[in-house]
């Protein structure tokens, strides 16, 4: 029989831990968006040709697809049965989340 204890103490952590990279998260924004004027992007993308744009969405949507296959693939390897838009939502989440943290500063 589970120990009911137990199921709670897990729970509250999984929450803790959400709640964690939550604040990481936000955190990272606060201090990315501190840095960025939003003039000074929309001028950057106005300078930009066209064509170079549509490579740059064309390479990060590659990538992204790239990051979401591995991630069903993975799911696959472990044999769990999640579907494919959990995998697909974490390669969402982690994607731009991991670029911001491996950024340095």
């Amino acid at each position: 029989m589970p120990d009911p204890r137990r199921s709670r103490l897990k729970k509250i952590l999984g929450i803790a831990g959400s709640l964690a990279v939550a604040a990481l998260a936000g955190y990272v924004l606060y201090r990315t968006f501190q840095r960025i004027s939003f003039a000074d992007v929309v001028a950057h993308m106005r300078s930009t040709s066209p064509g170079v744009l549509l490579l740059a969405a064309a390479c990060a949507a590659g990538a992204f697809s790239v990051l979401a296959a591995y991630e069903v693939a993975v799911v696959r390897y472990v044999k769990h049965c999640i579907g494919r838009a959990k995998p697909v939502m974490t390669a969402l989440i982690a994607f731009p989340l991991g670029h911001a943290v491996a950024r340095p500063c």
